[in-house]
């Protein structure tokens, strides 16, 4: 690739503690191939760092790009802290990635600069709960509880073997309490014991639990599932793989830009793979609330 002659920042923020493996090889692989390309990079595993670095250089008019280098869960927490306008290069470094993955994004060094390069925007919108803003998902019940159980006993890098013990204590422990689920202004949804909201079509295990999701269309969709126990998530989970969940007795899916989830006991809820706390969960949509930058080659819509 040719060496660029105007000198422009790329600030790369990244979570070592993301995914499996070695990533700091990874990072500082990209950094010297932007470098090489005539950019002047930034990189920082602080958080707050990083996002002062590139509001900053975005505010002096000289940002090429913010670098998100990390899971699902860091790059929620990155775009819910940087100014809506700041062009954010997804650089997967997770263990589901699904943000990336919908985006048609791989980890590959070569596409990231790729990407930069060509400066290809795509504009989203996000969800916000609680005052606190997710691009993928936000889920809760069960595998929130997993989710919780999971970050308060990790200890370094999350593998997918990782999720056995807290989903298995979850199984034996997790009491499905009821949720009362509100969407719009007053429509009261039938009672639930899993509640499911979709800003982009993706799940771990690539389960299409809302297919249609959309994340350029000013809406959230949600899905409902109204048994507990294990035998019925099992169910669930098979229809959902043969795309029939949806027809399920008192299985509910809907669009809108308005959720509140409530319950009379402490259920936990979850963003974007990360603990979010216990309801009662007020949840807006966000149009166009995130500017990422996406690979030359991508389709106008990505990857269903």
């Amino acid at each position: 690739m040719p060496r660029r002659t105007v000198r422009e920042t790329v600030v790369i923020g990244f979570n070592p503690g993301s995914g499996s493996g070695n990533r700091l090889s990874k990072v500082e692989q990209l950094a010297g191939n932007l470098r090489e390309n005539g950019f002047e990079v930034i990189v920082s595993s602080v958080i707050s760092e990083t996002v002062d670095l590139a509001t900053r250089a975005f505010e002096a008019g000289n940002l090429r790009a913010f670098v998100c280098g990390g899971g699902d869960g860091t790059i929620r927490t990155m775009a819910e802290k940087l100014p809506a306008s700041v062009p954010i290069a997804v650089f997967p470094l997770g263990t589901e990635n699904l943000l990336a993955r919908y985006l048609g994004i791989t980890s590959s060094v070569e596409m990231a600069v790729s990407t930069i390069l060509h400066s290809r925007h795509r504009t989203i919108d996000a969800g916000e709960a609680n005052g606190r803003l997710f691009l993928v998902m936000a889920s809760c019940g069960f595998d929130a509880d997993v989710v919780r159980r999971m970050h308060a006993t990790r200890r370094g890098n999350i593998y997918r073997w990782s999720w056995f013990l807290p989903t298995w204590q979850a199984v034996w422990n997790y009491r499905f309490d009821l949720l009362k689920v509100t969407i719009g202004q007053d429509r009261v949804l039938r009672p639930a014991r899993w509640a499911f909201v979709f800003n982009v079509p993706r799940y771990a295990m690539d389960l299409r639990i809302a297919p249609e999701a959309d994340p350029e269309d000013a809406k959230l969709d949600i899905c409902t599932f109204p048994r507990g126990k294990l035998l019925h998530g099992l169910i669930y989970v098979a229809a959902v793989f043969v795309g029939q969940h949806r027809r399920l007795t008192r299985c509910e899916n809907h669009q809108t830009d308005r959720i509140r989830i409530e319950s009379d006991a402490p259920v936990p809820f979850q963003l974007d793979g990360d603990p979010g706390g216990e309801l009662p969960l007020e949840i807006r949509v966000l149009p166009k609330r995130v500017k990422l930058l996406v690979p030359p080659n991508a389709d106008e819509k990505a990857s269903g």
